[in-house]
């Protein structure tokens, strides 16, 4: 009995001083796709600064892009295994045959944020959705998000979107041309909204994004489907790692303005007074619909199609 108890607290002695969970196998490496803003950045830098990814064997390398569209090509391509991109080129990805799957949601629109917003010139006579008719508008990517909210407020309020045009513009770009005179409205997200909006020379006409729906997936983080096949354990941890760490950063802007500051190179003092971006802590298909189903009406797509075609893969 004696030899037996003397045996089992060796036993537990070795475990403790053994090798860490992971330590004998290499890090599974996940190059991630981003454009450097809040709703990217924030919670998965918290994550990866306190160490959490390494704890789940993960070596997350980041990669900077410009756009989300440009990011979803880098993914299907597998220059990336897994991205974030808006909404928008994600469903006209899917809708093209392109195997891609979203693995965990990135940011949320609730319309309570109010991280973006449709803006025009300050001395612009426009008030309602007849008022746009036949104007130029300015869109980060041509079908984005800000094309197809910017449609939906149209039509809501009075206007045809069928005669707004669009042109594709950089955010700072769009920033310029419109105090220029060069655009007559375009839609902006944080930190650009009130980079765009503190000179006086632009006012909000309205925030646009809510004539889509009050609550729904505005961007996401996702993967090619041969990705996610081969690599399962990989994209389940990496969907808790940045949810977890979603349900913290969405309550703790103050804790993480730095971080973010220094990721996008946006002044300190702009992260910590603009409205910051909430993520997304639960993947549900129901949060995606609405964007597919605006995307039909203002025939961004050709058909629709259920949402949980989208989500994860066979093995998440």
């Amino acid at each position: 009995m004696v030899r037996a108890i003397v045996y089992a607290l060796l036993c537990v002695a070795l475990l403790a001083t053994g090798p860490a969970p992971n330590s004998a196998q290499s890090p599974i490496v996940i190059r991630v796709g981003l454009v450097p803003n809040d709703d990217a950045a924030t919670p998965l830098l918290y994550a990866q600064s306190i160490g959490t990814f390494a704890q789940a064997g993960i070596d997350l390398q980041l990669e900077l892009q410009t756009s989300g569209a440009a990011v979803t090509a880098a993914v299907v391509s597998g220059t990336f295994d897994i991205g974030k991109s808006s909404i928008a080129p994600l469903i006209n990805a899917h809708q093209h045959g392109l195997p891609v799957a979203i693995v965990a949601p990135a940011s949320v629109w609730n319309g309570k944020s109010e991280f973006a917003a449709l803006l025009v010139r300050a001395d612009a006579p426009f008030k309602t959705g007849k008022d746009l008719e036949g104007k130029l508008i300015g869109v980060q990517s041509l079908n984005d998000l800000n094309q197809i909210a910017t449609d939906a407020w149209v039509g809501r309020h009075g206007g045809d979107p069928a005669t707004l045009r669009f042109v594709e513009l950089p955010m700072v770009a769009g920033v310029a041309a419109l105090k220029g005179g060069r655009i007559d409205a375009a839609a902006f997200v944080q930190p650009v909204l009130d980079s765009a909006l503190s000179d006086g020379q632009l006012r909000t006409l309205a925030g646009a994004y809510d004539a889509i729906a009050p609550q729904y997936l505005f961007a996401a983080w996702f993967s090619s489907k041969s990705w996610v096949h081969e690599h399962p354990g990989a994209a389940r941890e990496f969907a808790r790692i940045v949810t977890e760490a979603a349900r913290y950063t969405n309550t703790h802007h103050r804790e993480t303005a730095a971080m973010v500051a220094q990721f996008t190179s946006i002044p300190l003092s702009v992260i910590e007074h603009m409205n910051r971006t909430p993520s997304g802590t639960v993947l549900d298909p129901a949060l995606l619909q609405p964007v597919i189903d605006a995307a039909v009406k203002y025939k961004v797509l050709t058909t629709g199609f259920p949402a949980s075609e989208m989500i994860g893969g066979d093995n998440v």
